[in-house]
């Protein structure tokens, strides 16, 4: 994205991320954090994919006592590790073993976002609300659209250049999701080493990153998650476009990348990932942004994908909803929209601030998400089928049109679902807002997809 407003500050609070001390030894921390806990809990098979067990919930702002979900980094699927341990094999899951796919849209920390983290005493408060919706997943996915390295080019709003601390890693694993994808447009704008320390930052945090890596065939190596029911969850990740094109098309094949997209190179490491798992999940950035329907391209490589064994596309980029279809045993989210960003901050039910027409700020549409639910059961021959698919109606708070008259003015920014918002009594004022959102997103999703109330 690139939306100047976005990522403007009135007020600049002493944050996290803006702690140099602070922040380099947070950074240091998650870099020695990560091989530890990749050396205690990881399991490595002796093909180069990844194995880890499904997370244990954990309440907001706490990081696990003992970690339960970690991935060491993938190597090259031409370069196993000799030195790697070799996971136990998988009980083959027995007829009826269910298990749930969860993914939702992009985490964008823009500035006033992570002014929101500063006030309110952490990135935990960002996305704690999800809480209890991701507690029902057994694997849950998030678009990482923000680095999470050392700050090399400055934070801008137009083009975006986006950063954060590794603390937003942790709290997002807090909150409950368990994998996090690197593959988007903004990987680059901390550099290549912004990749290495982002994919650092994710895995010292326990979550498994997909989609970027130390070299191409890492980006692309699959990565696995193997849940309490037995059931091997094979993950890639893609991106159709990145911000620095130019600079990408120039790297050699052994330096820090994230995934692009080459067509029936990727269909085939899906294919093979379909051979070796019983689930497939693949997370695509793609599309156009504030576009609220499907490109050719995503509606052409959807089908393509879902041939090739994906049971879960889980897109992301336009920052708007996008219908969800399924097909046959594949279901496609083709934007999952924002999870959390500064989009939408000038927009309000009934009016707004006098803003470019259309523009990202303006739209409510960006503040709109949705956590597609996505169920599977093994049937008697052996495979897994889905068996339902859903959305959870998310929402991002944002109180910038409170600023006036208001001298010591907070920026307050989370996203939160629908439903928590509505049952919240201290919202009552809110309310039409929220009604007006769920029936905005009922819209987008397209009227096969069931909203729960959740």
């Amino acid at each position: 994205m690139g939306f100047a407003s976005s990522a403007g500050s009135l007020a600049a609070p002493v944050t996290p991320f803006r702690a140099p001390r602070t922040r380099a030894l947070a950074f240091a921390l998650s870099l020695v954090a990560a091989p530890l806990a990749g050396a205690v809990i990881a399991h490595i098979t002796a093909s180069p994919r990844v194995a880890s067990s499904a997370a244990a919930r954990v309440p907001a702002h706490t990081a696990p006592a003992t970690p339960t979900n970690a991935a060491s980094p993938a190597v090259p699927a031409t370069e196993p590790s000799p030195a790697a341990p070799t996971a136990p094999a998988a009980a083959t899951p027995r007829p009826g073993a269910t298990i749930t796919l969860q993914a939702a849209g992009d985490y964008l920390l823009h500035t006033r976002v992570h002014d929101s983290a500063g006030f309110h005493g952490g990135y935990g408060y960002l996305t704690e609300r999800l809480a209890p919706v991701l507690a029902k997943g057994d694997v849950n996915v998030v678009n990482l659209e923000t680095p999470l390295a050392t700050l090399r080019n400055p934070m801008t709003a137009v083009p975006a250049t986006l950063n954060g601390p590794p603390e937003a890693a942790v709290a997002l694993k807090s909150a409950g999701f368990h994998a996090a994808v690197l593959a988007n447009n903004h990987a680059f704008d901390q550099t290549v080493r912004g990749i290495e320390e982002t994919r650092a930052s994710v895995e010292a945090a326990l979550l498994v990153a997909v989609g970027g890596g130390p070299s191409a065939d890492a980006a692309r190596a699959v990565r696995t998650i193997v849940t309490r029911a037995g059931v091997r969850v094979a993950l890639l990740a893609f991106t159709e476009m990145v911000n620095a094109d130019d600079f990408a098309k120039r790297l050699r094949a052994d330096a820090p990348q994230v995934a692009r997209w080459r067509g029936e190179p990727d269909l085939a490491l899906v294919r093979e990932a379909a051979a070796t798992h019983d689930v497939v999940v693949v997370a695509m950035h793609w599309g156009a942004e504030l576009a609220t329907e499907p490109t050719p391209f995503q509606t052409r490589t959807a089908r393509a994908l879902c041939a090739a064994g994906a049971h879960l596309v889980a897109g992301s980029h336009p920052h708007v909803l996008q219908p969800i279809v399924r097909q046959g045993d594949c279901v496609v989210a083709h934007s999952l929209g924002n999870l959390l960003s500064n989009q939408g901050l000038k927009y309000k039910r009934g009016g707004l601030e006098p803003v470019e027409p259309g523009s990202a700020e303006a739209r409510g549409e960006t503040r709109d998400g949705a956590l597609v639910r996505v169920v599977l059961t093994r049937g008697d021959d052996g495979r897994m089928h889905v068996t339902t698919h859903a959305a959870i109606p998310l929402f991002t708070h944002n109180n910038w049109l409170e600023r006036f008259g208001v001298p010591d003015f907070r920026n307050d920014i989370f996203v939160a679902p629908l439903a928590a918002l509505r049952a919240d009594p201290a919202r009552a004022a809110h309310h039409p807002l929220y009604t007006e959102r769920t029936a905005a997103i009922a819209r987008a999703l397209g009227a096969t997809v069931p909203l729960l109330d959740e």
